[in-house]
């Protein structure tokens, strides 16, 4: 074994040992009697800084962008700025469009063309994950913490339930809530409120505390917001270099959906040959060398017609 393999083989092993102390029965306990309220404060506060390689699982974003699968990265670095970038591919392993978010601004990238956006609405849902709310409702809403199994991985699942009575989430003087103009609704269970969520659940991963599943539910029990992602998959550690353009820039600023999703489209169907391409003109001469045979007898034409015309001409004279 050479020195290089036995540390490779050191560092795996390290790497092993850390992921089964943090998901052991004894890491799980320790956890899940911790104040879960504290506990999601801290899962929101690592989840900004969490820096790794992830499965992009987004069904509509995958969809939207004619995507079979994605891959997310994120390098947050000493001064709380973020890198991002996200890749997604068809099912045949290719490349359909890169976002992504450096010291230079936020860019999408279609078959190496770049154009810089305003935002990108697809690198902001992993931060989404951790969106904190109102301090009034980390105040009065309450919280309960129960270990869960899926898919025979242990997680930790956070439930956080507002209570039903609207006036009690209203500030004294900044009310977190909008009050209806003539008769204000008493309780979330108004149909004024159908989009405001009434409980809240997370999924966190014991030991590290990412949060791998969010969902908003308003008072009628109806799922309003829902999104999931995995636990990161390659451990690979990402620097700056990893967040670079492979080509220029276009100088103007677009909207993303209206400019980006008409070049996705064209270039999946060329992908799939829908598209026909035009052929190259021929120039001038080619055209007349294949031609000649045609111009010689519009020619010929041309110059029995003018003599036919020239000698009825002169007979007319003679009478």
């Amino acid at each position: 074994m050479t020195h290089n393999t036995f540390f490779s083989f050191a560092r795996l092993a390290l790497l092993s040992l850390c992921l089964f102390l943090a998901n052991s029965p004894a890491a799980q306990t320790a956890t899940s009697q911790e104040d879960p309220r504290a506990l999601l404060r801290k899962a929101m506060a690592e989840h900004e800084r969490f820096s790794g390689i992830l499965p992009f699982v987004d069904k509509e974003t995958l969809q939207a962008w004619k995507s079979a699968q994605g891959e997310y990265r994120r390098l947050c670095l000493e001064d709380g700025f973020c890198l991002k970038k996200l890749v997604l591919q068809d099912d045949q392993g290719q490349d359909v469009v890169t976002f992504l978010q450096n010291r230079e601004g936020v860019f999408v990238g279609v078959e190496g063309k770049w154009r810089q956006l305003t935002g990108a609405y697809p690198l902001t849902l992993y931060d989404l994950m951790a969106e904190s709310f109102p301090e009034r409702e980390w105040e009065l809403a309450k919280f309960s913490l129960e270990e869960i199994r899926q898919e025979g991985k242990p997680l930790l699942k956070i439930t956080m339930r507002l209570p039903e009575d609207l006036e009690a989430l209203l500030g004294e003087e900044k009310p977190e809530l909008p009050l209806i103009v003539g008769r204000a609704a008493r309780n979330l269970k108004d149909p004024a409120y159908a989009r405001r969520p009434l409980t809240r659940i997370f999924f966190l991963q014991p030991g590290s505390l990412q949060i791998l599943y969010r969902a908003h539910y308003n008072a009628q029990g109806k799922k309003i917001y829902e999104q999931r992602w995995e636990k990161p998959f390659n451990f690979r550690p990402l620097t700056e270099k990893d967040f670079l353009r492979d080509g220029p820039i276009r100088d103007r600023q677009y909207f993303l959906m209206d400019s980006t999703i008409p070049e996705v489209y064209e270039m999946m169907a060329k992908r799939k040959g829908i598209v026909r391409r035009k052929k190259p003109g021929k120039p001038l001469g080619r055209v007349l060398q294949e031609q000649k045979v045609l111009l010689l007898m519009a020619a010929g034409a041309l110059g029995i017609s003018l003599a036919l015309a020239l000698k009825y001409r002169q007979k007319k004279r003679e009478k």
